[in-house]
């Protein structure tokens, strides 16, 4: 529900003030710290020569991959994209599209707009980042 300068309250405004309330209340009243906070890289490692394995900080949190997120992947150093994703325990693992064993980093920028994401059970997005892409 963003148009380029707002959001609307219903599925905007109302759950950017869920996702705060959330962070207030694990930090000042002892709630749940679980699904809280941005999925957040730890890693980022090539598995073989055409997957990147992510590996997040939050390990107890629950992770969402939206087919069509790929777009917002980009990989540094190799001429390939990203095709898919899977998800498991607190792991994004990447498929690429070729040989990526001379990338250097992976990035990626979120989008303006709707769109899918790479999300925790909550529906918080994850960040934007610039990460070293470590060998096998």
């Amino acid at each position: 529900s963003h148009d380029g300068c707002h959001f609307a309250f219903t599925g905007g405004y109302e759950n950017l003030g869920y996702h705060i309330y959330r962070q207030a209340a694990s930090k000042l009243y002892g709630g749940t710290s679980h699904n809280v906070n941005p999925p957040n890289p730890a890693s980022v490692q090539l598995v073989g020569t055409d997957k990147l394995k992510i590996t997040f900080r939050n390990v107890a949190d629950n992770y969402v991959y939206e087919a069509g997120v790929e777009a917002d992947f980009q990989v540094v150093g190799a001429p390939v994209s990203v095709t898919g994703g899977i998800v498991s325990g607190n792991e994004l693992l990447l498929q690429l599209s070729g040989n990526a064993t001379n990338a250097t980093h992976l990035l990626y920028g979120g989008r303006q707009f709707s769109g899918q994401w790479v999300t925790n059970a909550n529906g918080v997005g994850m960040v934007s980042f610039s990460e070293p892409i470590l060998p096998p």
